[in-house]
């Protein structure tokens, strides 16, 4: 892997080979980083222009999970316990709980913290809006999503 300098790598991280964090990124604990994966960190790279200025941060929340051969775009936010699947190019922040994959990666589902993809469970109304409840089948886990953004999951 190649880790470069002002980069922030929580405990319990798992860096797998031929992986490029640069600066800019912060990853938080008990992150996995597939192998190959790529972070960038300038928006608009010049072979001929740069200086530190053009860093755009990346942040990758608690848990989060990425997978194999992903890049990840700068400036985008990886929520805790997300889920990145392997070869997917990430553009956009993912929620938290988000399963993502494909290029550009699209939000397709939500995913427990044990990895297993969570289930529609029920719609219910809440006073400030509504919210969509989750159940895992693996751990009987349920995690309520706002209904804002669960309505982005493209299916």
């Amino acid at each position: 892997a190649y880790i470069d300098t002002d980069v922030e790598i929580g405990n319990g991280v798992k860096i797998q080979n031929f992986v490029s964090v640069y600066k800019g990124v912060r990853i938080e604990d008990g992150v996995f980083v597939g192998p190959s994966v790529t972070f960038t960190n300038d928006l608009y790279p010049r072979a001929f222009r740069w200086d530190e200025g053009k860093i755009t941060p990346t942040l990758v929340k608690k848990g989060a999970s990425i997978g194999a051969n992903s890049t990840i775009i700068c400036g985008v936010t990886i929520g805790e316990y997300a889920m990145i699947g392997a070869g997917s190019v990430v553009t956009k922040d993912v929620p938290d709980y988000g399963f993502v994959f494909g290029i550009p990666a699209r939000l397709k589902g939500f995913v427990c913290q044990c990895g297993m993809k969570l289930q529609d469970k029920e719609k219910e109304k809440e006073k400030n809006g509504e919210k969509v409840i989750l159940k895992c089948l693996r751990c009987e886990k349920e995690l309520e999503i706002d209904y804002e953004v669960y309505k982005n999951v493209i299916e």
